[in-house]
């Protein structure tokens, strides 16, 4: 093959690879839809958008309080969070040098992975655990509201609490300080196997929520729940 040949040769391969490209891109979106959200309003659903990316702006609004029913706090919120940490052993190593010193963690710590045990132990399980109170139904306008959607885009608030937001027969096993809970006696002397609990909120709102139109509900994407 001549070298005036290789060119073309190399200018029609570009091309083909082009077309291939364009290609495969129609086959991915076939109705040439934009991957942009359609801004729309709130309080109609238009059918035609049934399947499509949206963008909408309003006031989340929820039916009623949000309740974490373990212990007895209630809120006017779209969600509630309870962050629960337990007193706990962990251990630090620098090198071959090991330092163990308990500190507040929201997991449970295996003591049988320390490179140094020295008769320490934690508690294990938590008696409870952290979670997640959501409002049923969630509303923007005519739509409702994936939780997962407006949990992803919206920031938690922190929530103080004390013991009258809790159930009566449980104040007994906390005491209130800077807007958590402890069971500890005193404070600042948390023992080994104390908790710490505390809250944070999701506000009912002004929003602009990106979603996916399902009849008269606003999806999170599929990205959104990849956790």
């Amino acid at each position: 093959m001549s070298s005036r040949v290789l060119p073309v040769v190399a200018i029609l391969a570009g091309l083909a690879l082009v077309v291939l490209v364009v290609l495969l891109l129609r086959r991915e979106n076939p109705a040439g839809v934009s991957d942009q959200p359609i801004a729309v309003a709130a309080d109609t659903i238009d059918p035609t958008n049934e399947g499509r990316l949206i963008s909408v702006a309003g006031t989340l609004r929820a039916d009623s309080q949000v309740v974490d029913t373990q212990l007895g706090v209630a809120v006017e919120a779209i969600a509630l969070l309870r962050d629960v940490q337990m007193y706990q052993w962990q251990e630090s190593c620098v090198a071959e040098a090991c330092v163990q010193a308990p500190k507040w963690s929201a997991d449970v710590i295996d003591v049988t992975a320390f490179r140094e045990h020295n008769a320490h132990e934690n508690p294990g399980d938590f008696p409870f655990a952290s979670a997640r109170f959501e409002a049923d139904p969630i509303r923007l306008g005519a739509f409702v509201v994936d939780p997962a959607l407006v949990v992803a885009t919206i920031a938690a608030r922190d929530k103080p609490v004390g013991l009258r937001d809790i159930h009566p027969n449980l104040e007994a096993s906390f005491r209130e300080q800077d807007g958590a809970l402890y069971s500890e006696a005193e404070a600042h002397t948390p023992a080994i196997g104390d908790l710490r609990v505390s809250y944070r909120v999701v506000p009912a709102e002004d929003v602009i929520l990106v979603g996916i139109q399902i009849g008269d509900q606003l999806l999170a994407p599929p990205a959104f729940n990849s956790n």
